[in-house]
């Protein structure tokens, strides 16, 4: 009896490199996300008021923020949130309820930007709609029929390299433009904002090319997680908690870290002399 119970819970035992990278980039997300608040809050405050230090603090966040440094950084991490999300597929028992609940909280997440939008009489503009749980809601969702088909890994090694390689010949990485960034949104250019061409709205990311790296995650999954079991046990240890519960919890991170930060932010505006 003791060593079927064991064996259970070897089998809940959740690999922690898997926890912990996409710990990492979550968190790398929300400091990210806290240097681009600290740049732009001071702009929601009318006052000639203003604290030396913090005004600084701000000027440096926003050079952070628009740096060549940042942007290679973001890209890093996104690509490595996207493969972990496809290696974490090959651990899900239904992608496709796992696809429509990433959606789920995808369009709860953009509803509040709106009501936030209208409640403040479009005097606060955070709205989205093509947020990042868009692609992985979506690229989960073709995950969960390819795997029923014969080789699946193979070909999802094969259209993930696909994607991703024209990703790169046709520029999808890059920053969109501030001349293909919109104010309001179209079914015009719908189409090239799934292709990662235009931009809307404060969190923006296409179908394309990201969904290449889901793909390529699962490939990665299927090949070196087939036996579910860590393939850095040893190095596994009270260092990497704070990451892994981040990576275990990623999704409410993801849809509350943002109001916490805006929250902690405009306090501290508002004790060092800011006033609406």
């Amino acid at each position: 009896m003791d060593s079927l119970v064991e064996e259970k819970k070897e089998k809940r035992k959740r690999i922690w490199e898997i926890d912990f990278f996409r710990g990492l980039a979550i968190i790398l997300m929300i400091l990210d996300h806290l240097c681009y608040d600290l740049a732009m809050f001071p702009n929601f405050f009318a006052t000639s008021s203003y604290n030396e230090i913090f005004l600084n603090l701000s000027d440096f966040a926003f050079k952070v923020n628009n740096s060549f440094t940042r942007y290679v950084f973001h890209c890093i991490f996104v690509a490595v949130f996207f493969l972990i999300s496809g290696i974490s597929s090959s651990f899900s028992k239904n992608n496709l309820k796992r696809g429509f609940l990433i959606l789920g909280a995808c369009c709860v997440l953009d509803l509040i930007t709106y009501l936030i939008y209208f409640i403040s009489n479009k005097g606060i503009d955070v709205r989205m709609i093509f947020n990042v749980l868009m692609p992985l809601g979506i690229g989960t969702l073709i995950l969960s029929f390819l795997k029923k088909i014969p080789y699946n890994k193979y070909i999802c090694l094969i259209l993930g390299s696909v994607i991703i390689i024209l990703g790169f010949i046709f520029n999808q990485f890059a920053q969109v433009d501030v001349e293909n960034f919109y104010d309001e949104i179209s079914f015009e250019i719908i189409p090239s904002i799934l292709i990662s061409k235009a931009g809307f709205g404060s969190d923006c990311f296409g179908i394309v090319p990201y969904i290449g790296f889901i793909f390529i995650g699962s490939f990665l999954g299927d090949t070196l997680y087939k036996d579910k079991k860590s393939k850095l046990a040893k190095l596994d240890g009270k260092w990497n908690k704070c990451f892994c519960f981040v990576g275990r919890n990623s999704i409410w991170f993801y849809l509350f870290h943002q109001v916490v930060l805006s929250i902690i932010v405009g306090l501290i505006c508002l004790c060092v002399g800011y006033r609406f």
